[in-house]
C-alpha cells in the first residue's frame, strides 16, 4: 500500500483515516512526502501523537459524525482496514468521497475473508 502512495504524484494533502492508527505509523513514514497530513480516529492516542512532527490528529466517529473537512479537500484518502468495524459503509464512503478532490485518490483495504487462514479459523 506504501508503494501505491508513494507512486502516486500528489505533495498536496493526505487524510489518513484509520480507526486502528493509534500511533500514526502511516502518516510518520510519509513525512516530508506531503505538505499537510492529517489522522483521524476513533480514539484518543495523544501520547502517540505529540511524538510525530508535522501531522494533525482529530478524533472522529465515522458512524455518528461528518469529517471535520471542507469538501474537496484531500488528494489522497486511505482507508486501512477501517470499513469493516463500521456499521454504516455506505456514509463512510460518501465521507471519503466528499473530502477527496476531483481525480483525487481513495485507497481501501479491508481483510480478505477468502484467505484460507480466515475460513479454517471461522470453521474451527
Amino acid at each position: 500500500m506504501i508503494r501505491v502512495i508513494e507512486g502516486i504524484n500528489a505533495e498536496g494533502r493526505i487524510l489518513d483515516l484509520d480507526i486502528g492508527c493509534q500511533a500514526g505509523g502511516l502518516l510518520e513514514y510519509l513525512n516530508g512526502r506531503f505538505a499537510e497530513r492529517y489522522e483521524v480516529d476513533i480514539g484518543n492516542y495523544n501520547d502517540y501523537w505529540g511524538k510525530i512532527e508535522g501531522c494533525s490528529f482529530q478524533i472522529v466517529d465515522i458512524d455518528k459524525e461528518t469529517l471535520p473537512f471542507a469538501d474537496s479537500y484531500f488528494d489522497i484518502v486511505t482507508c486501512i482496514m477501517v470499513l469493516e468495524h463500521v456499521f454504516d459503509v455506505f456514509n463512510a464512503m460518501s465521507e471519503l468521497s466528499r473530502v477527496t478532490r476531483p481525480n483525487g485518490f481513495v485507497i481501501i483495504e479491508v481483510p480478505n475473508i477468502s484467505y484460507f487462514k480466515h475460513i479454517f479459523s471461522l470453521i474451527l
